[in-house]
């Protein structure tokens, strides 16, 4: 968003930046420094994360896997561990690669993304 200033936040919506980011097992991980905007969609995709273990650099976590405490103005990420974000790749800024995409899913989820031409429903032959 810091590069949108056209773009806000509304005021009855929780805006992160600047909240501590808190992993599975609430071990502080780094702090939410900015959104990516969908902009089609009008959506926040990911939440910037400038992390503070380790080497200091920024990653991206998918708002899916956020939850907002807004009493302790913290993101909550549930089902990711500090691990999971050491193996997510530094954000160097958009577009995102689809390799840079691949390389997040699988930090994140553990399993590979599916290739383009993997169906995702396939005809079971009786």
């Amino acid at each position: 968003m810091r590069d949108l200033p056209d773009y806000r936040i509304p005021k009855e919506e929780a805006d992160p930046r600047g909240w501590k980011i808190a992993d599975s097992n609430g071990v502080p991980v780094g702090t939410a420094s900015d959104l990516i905007i969908d902009l089609q969609a009008l959506i926040a995709r990911y939440i910037v994360c400038s992390v503070s273990r380790g080497t200091a650099r920024e990653v991206l976590i998918p708002t899916g896997f956020a939850r907002l405490e807004n009493e302790s103005c913290t993101v909550h990420l549930d089902f990711v561990t500090a691990l999971d974000i050491e193996a997510l790749p530094t954000h160097t800024g958009l577009p995102l690669s689809e390799a840079f995409s691949a390389q997040m899913e699988t930090a994140i989820t553990g399993t590979p993304p599916a290739a383009a031409d993997d169906p995702k429903i396939v005809r079971r032959n009786s």
